[in-house]
């Protein structure tokens, strides 16, 4: 592959776009190690199904869980799952794919 080739994908908006929003996600699942809004397992019926406000920014469930520490702690509990599966569907992939030629 020549350096042409190599130095294509970053002129794609859409290749760009992918890493801000793959950055944005590994960077929730690193903070959500180490901090959440609320504990994401707690239950209060009192403020169940709210809508968002200053203590609960994505509101809360029917169960009134916050919202907002559910979403940060799966973010980080998928990632874990995510990286294995991206290296093996690549290297699936390569195994896969038939060598190319440069021409």
């Amino acid at each position: 592959m020549t350096a042409l080739g190599r130095r294509r994908p970053l002129r794609h908006v859409t290749f760009g776009l992918g890493v801000v929003i793959t950055l944005l996600l590994v960077a929730t699942a690193a903070l959500s190690l180490v901090w959440t809004p609320a504990d994401p397992l707690a239950m209060s019926i009192a403020v169940r199904l709210q809508g968002p406000t200053g203590a609960h920014p994505f509101g809360t469930d029917h169960y009134g869980r916050d919202v907002l520490s559910r979403v940060m702690r799966c973010t980080a509990l998928l990632s874990t799952a995510k990286v294995p599966c991206t290296f093996s569907v690549t290297r699936v992939h390569q195994r896969l794919s038939p060598p190319t030629t440069d021409a």
